[in-house]
């Protein structure tokens, strides 16, 4: 039952089987799902795609493509291509080299008990943030100490100001990073 379609979809066809561009497949993968009515060779067409194309998103694209009511009423008429679509595992996304090298290495010990608690204690959670804080208002009293807009009440001194701020932020730093 081929039919003969506008020029649009052939065009649609030859960019899925010819263009090298990512969006331009994309758009025509798009367009082709929209599609009121299918045949034969448009079905060709994207299985060729979820088979062979070199990008996974193209391929996952296809896939949902052919998942649209007109292309699934042809393969409904032509059990030779559903055949050939369910035997293929066409969106299996590869694994990236992150996930394998994360499985290749050992994990790091659950903690017991007893450091689980320590690490959940509010009091440890409040020294850290309070080393934050400190970072903070330091680079807060450092950077208004250098542009004059800050001084230190009583001593109409920036540079004071600036010096308070270096101890804060040295102070934070240490609480952050050191906090029993």
């Amino acid at each position: 039952m081929e039919s003969s379609f506008p020029f649009e979809v052939e065009q649609l066809l030859q960019d899925l089987q010819n263009e090298q561009s990512f969006i331009v497949k994309e758009e025509a993968l798009k367009n082709l799902a929209e599609l009121e009515t299918s045949d034969r060779r448009v079905i060709e067409a994207l299985i060729a795609v979820t088979k062979s194309d070199p990008t996974f998103l193209i391929r996952k694209r296809a896939q949902d493509t052919l998942r649209a009511p007109a292309h699934q009423k042809i393969l409904a008429q032509h059990p030779d291509l559903r055949a050939s679509l369910e035997m293929q595992d066409f969106v299996r996304r590869p694994p990236s080299p992150k996930a394998r090298v994360s499985a290749e290495r050992p994990q790091a010990p659950k903690p017991d008990a007893g450091s689980q608690a320590l690490l959940d204690h509010p009091q440890q959670r409040q020294r850290g943030s309070r080393g934050i804080g400190n970072i903070l208002v330091g680079f807060v009293f450092i950077v208004g100490g250098l542009s004059g807009k800050l001084v230190l009440r009583g001593t109409n001194n920036s540079e004071l100001l600036v010096l308070l701020g270096v101890g804060l932020l040295m102070w934070g730093l240490y609480k952050a990073t050191n906090p029993e």
